[in-house]
């Protein structure tokens, strides 16, 4: 054997011994982290008892989107955007969480981790079944993209869903 290829075993050798101590801490170090197998990993979810949300300057904000919006597409984006925002806003909250329309509804009405309302429920954003509206009093669709990202869908002039005229946005890229 060549002495290249002896010192680069001898090098290979030093390296995994000097590394094993380095894994054996790591692995100890995440399992006195790691929650108990008994207990279940907590959920990003806000508990069903919260206490109740204290009106705040921050509703003005989706009273905003009803009072200046001239049309539903407008209307649409800048809910998007307040919704958007929310979600960042409540650090390590995933869409995937917030599915449906009525749980957009709870997220905005203050069932979020941060525990801040930025809707009424009062609010003419919102109908008595506790959804988003459009412009028509229509419910508002809600398609998760993934994990941070999602669509909002109103069912336009026609007020049925999952037609031509209906409204999107964010809009579905182009296919050209």
């Amino acid at each position: 054997m060549s002495i290249y290829l002896k010192l680069t075993g001898w090098l290979l050798l030093l390296l995994i011994a000097a590394t094993i101590p380095f894994c054996v801490l790591d692995r100890a170090e995440q399992s006195a982290s790691a929650p108990p197998e008994s207990e279940p990993f907590p959920s990003p979810d806000v508990p069903p008892n919260l206490p109740e949300i204290e009106e705040t300057p921050t509703l003005t904000l989706a009273e905003e989107i009803v009072t200046e919006t001239k049309s539903e597409m407008e209307r649409l984006v800048q809910l998007h955007h307040l919704t958007s925002n929310v979600l960042l806003l409540n650090k390590g909250t995933d869409t995937r969480h917030y599915a449906t329309n009525e749980d957009l509804v709870q997220l905005l009405l203050g069932r979020n981790i941060n525990q801040t309302a930025y809707l009424s429920k009062e609010s003419a954003l919102v109908n008595e079944d506790g959804q988003l509206v459009d412009l028509n009093g229509q419910p508002i669709i809600v398609h998760i993209e993934s994990s941070d990202n999602f669509t909002l869908k109103s069912a336009g002039p026609d007020q049925i869903p999952y037609t031509d005229d209906d409204l999107t946005w964010p809009p579905a890229p182009s296919t050209e």
